[in-house]
C-alpha cells in the first residue's frame, strides 16, 4: 500500500534532494514559459494574471509528471532529454486542463 501512496503523493523534496539537475530545471522552466505563452495566445486572455496562472500550471504539470516518471527508464541518451520528454507530456496534460477551463473564452 505504501508503494501506491508514494506514486500519487508528490512533494518538492525530490527537487530539493537533487533528483532534478540544474540544467533539467532550467529546460523545464523555459519550456513552461513557452507553453504558457502559447496557451495565453490560444485562449485570447492577455493579462499578466492569466499568464502567471498559465505558467504556474504548466510548471506544476512538468514537475509533477517528472517526479511521477523519475523511476521510468526512457531509451534516451541522457537525463536532460528524459526531463524534456516528461516535461512535454506534463505540459500537454496541463494545457488540456487550461484550455478546458478557458473553453468559454476561446
Amino acid at each position: 500500500m505504501d508503494d501506491y501512496i508514494s506514486l500519487i503523493s508528490w512533494s518538492p523534496s525530490s527537487i530539493a534532494s537533487g533528483a532534478l539537475s540544474d540544467a533539467s530545471l532550467f529546460i523545464i522552466v523555459i519550456m513552461a514559459f513557452i507553453g504558457a505563452s502559447i496557451i495565453t495566445r490560444l485562449a485570447n486572455v492577455n493579462t499578466s494574471f492569466n499568464f502567471s496562472v498559465n505558467f504556474a500550471v504548466m510548471l506544476g504539470g512538468c514537475l509533477a509528471v517528472h517526479s511521477w516518471t523519475s523511476e521510468v527508464l526512457l531509451p534516451v541518451s541522457n537525463d536532460l532529454v528524459a526531463s524534456a520528454v516528461s516535461a512535454n507530456f506534463g505540459m500537454t496534460l496541463a494545457g488540456f486542463v487550461l484550455l478546458f477551463s478557458y473553453r468559454n473564452n476561446v
